[in-house]
């Protein structure tokens, strides 16, 4: 099963708007790319969503009917070195529910980790549908995708991973394919994962060839 805490987190951005007061709030464009006003917020270090959520700053777009449809928040030095998040963007369906959450993470992460970002999809009910991974070039160096893509099906089990290979690697290491897909099945009453087939695709996005894979 997936780890919800991060959606959870996603909430803050209709509480941080629905909140704000003229004091820290400007206006700094009359019409944007959605063709509504966009909003800036500074928080102080004695203003709760500094404190509890660890906010420097957030950036909201409204469209012309004056509903949010992209926000941006960036957190400050210490929520940066406690949870290696240095910026968070939403993205809002026409219900203003939240439909993508993108998280920046710092060098050192990275580093560790072997990704800068991640993208997080939701549906309107707010069941995660696929998360997408950006690797740093040290990570494309040793496995050779510099994205991958996690599909889950509605009941929170993953249905396919894709990975996306650079053309370095591929040459590098003569592959035939630049995806490779994995499509998963549970067994045992959804207790245990087997992939039950590999899709390789071309440059040009081509089915090449498609196998059954043994137990993972």
């Amino acid at each position: 099963m997936i780890n919800r805490i991060s959606f959870l987190v996603l909430f803050l951005s209709l509480i941080c708007f629905s909140a704000l007061s003229a004091e820290n709030t400007s206006k700094i464009m009359d019409k944007n790319d959605f063709g509504g006003i966009t909003y800036q917020t500074i928080y102080q270090i004695d203003d709760a969503f500094y404190q509890k959520y660890g906010l420097s700053k957030s950036i909201a777009y409204y469209d012309y009917e004056n509903k949010i449809k992209k926000a941006e928040f960036y957190y400050h030095e210490a929520s940066v070195n406690k949870n290696n998040i240095t910026q968070k963007i939403e993205t809002y369906d026409e219900n203003q529910k939240i439909q993508t959450g993108e998280f920046s993470y710092t060098g050192k992460f990275a580093e560790k980790e072997g990704y800068t970002k991640k993208t997080e999809t939701y549906n309107s009910r707010g069941d995660l549908l696929a998360e997408e991974f950006r690797y740093t070039d040290r990570f494309v160096d040793q496995f050779g995708y510099s994205k991958s893509i996690t599909a889950y099906s509605a009941g929170h089990y993953i249905k396919q991973k894709e990975y996306y290979y650079e053309e370095r690697f591929v040459k590098k290491m003569d592959l035939p394919y630049y995806t490779r897909i994995d499509i998963y099945i549970y067994v045992g009453n959804y207790k245990k994962e087997k992939i039950s087939k590999t899709v390789f695709l071309d440059k040009d996005g081509k089915e090449m060839t498609q196998n059954t894979s043994s137990e993972k």
